[in-house]
């Protein structure tokens, strides 16, 4: 973590220390700025939203290491829990930041503390419900790169840009296997070895 600003050293090293845990995830249906304290914080021309009592969040040790943070909310509004459970936010970022307050309870400034990716958003039918957005570091993620990783003709591309393998991918999982115009077919053909070789026809 980085070292705190001058205007926060200043901040907290008063007697009375005012400080929120800023938090900032990029959801499929919109990015949510939310903070565990109480009422609206403006910032970055966003308004995040105080969750209070509802919200908690595990202690931060080091999010580049495959034990992350976890984040849970409580919540009573059938439509959150919906939205948790539809949605697909595995991959996406989630961003942490310390916001220090001043006797006014405004926000000074924010300073961020750490940030990871979504690996699972699990949802607990308790009473209330509770919604669990696991997130962990970027070395976690290339142990498991497959899972973060897109396979589309753009990507393929990118990484062999005479390779027109992936170019129908598209085409063919938004239509009915029976309009497949057969423009990319592979086929199969005997080797001087006798191996099956791979060929794409033009």
């Amino acid at each position: 973590m980085n070292q705190l600003s001058a205007t926060l050293q200043t901040l907290f090293g008063q007697s009375v220390k005012q400080g929120i845990v800023m938090v900032e995830i990029d959801w499929p249906s919109g990015t949510v700025y939310t903070h565990d304290g109480v009422g609206p914080v403006y910032a970055n021309q966003e308004t995040w939203y105080g969750v209070g009592q509802f919200a908690n969040m595990s202690k931060i040790q080091d999010s580049s290491k495959d034990d992350g943070f976890t984040l849970t909310l409580q919540t009573a509004s059938i439509n959150d829990v919906a939205e948790a459970v539809k949605d697909d936010a595995v991959g996406r970022e989630v961003r942490v930041y310390l916001g220090g307050l001043d006797s006014d309870m405004r926000l000074v400034e924010m300073h961020p503390l750490t940030a990871g990716y979504i690996n699972s958003t699990p949802v607990s039918y308790g009473k209330p419900p509770t919604i669990t957005v696991e997130c962990v570091g970027v070395d976690y993620r290339w142990n498991f790169a497959k899972r973060h990783t897109s396979y589309n003709a753009t990507i393929q591309r990118e990484l062999y840009p005479t390779d027109s393998y992936c170019d129908d991918v598209e085409s063919v999982a938004s239509s009915p296997l029976t309009s497949y115009s057969s423009e990319n077919a592979v086929t199969r053909t005997s080797g001087a070895a006798g191996q099956h070789v791979i060929r794409q026809l033009k």
